[in-house]
This record gives C-alpha cells, sequence and structure tokens, in this order.
C-alpha cells in the first residue's frame, strides 16, 4: 500500500484538487487501508470506491487493488 501511495506521490499532479478513484476485487477492507493512507499524506478533495467487476477480476483474481489519480 505504501508503494502505491508513493507512486501518487511522484506521479501526481495537484493532488489537493483531484478525486481519487481506489477499485477493489472483493477486498473493501485493504481499500479503506489503502484511503486511509492517501488521506493521512495528502489533503486529497475526494475519494471513491469501486469494485472491480468480472472481467477485470477474473483476469486479475481475488484481492486487486487499483488507485487511480491524474498524472
Amino acid at each position: 500500500l505504501s508503494f502505491m501511495v508513493d507512486k501518487l506521490a511522484e506521479r501526481g499532479k495537484n493532488i489537493t484538487e483531484q478525486t481519487i478513484g481506489i477499485s477493489h476485487a472483493d477486498n473493501p477492507q485493504l481499500a479503506n487501508e489503502l484511503a486511509a493512507l492517501v488521506r493521512e499524506r495528502f489533503k486529497v478533495k475526494e475519494i471513491i470506491f469501486t469494485e472491480i467487476g468480472a472481467a477485470i477480476g477474473s483476469h486479475s483474481g481475488p484481492d486487486t487493488l487499483a488507485l487511480f489519480f491524474q498524472h
């Protein structure tokens, strides 16, 4: 999770003005942990949560986590 937050810091632009997206494959607890780390490090505008659908989930597997932001 810290790697993902580090990538957000490295690649994100105007992070405090962004709406961040977090998608998970049937693991809302992990998604909430990631969101807590993002909120702790940045004052983001909003975080939106979604579940990964069947098409992507069948290829990525359970506990997949994705972080979306503007580069």
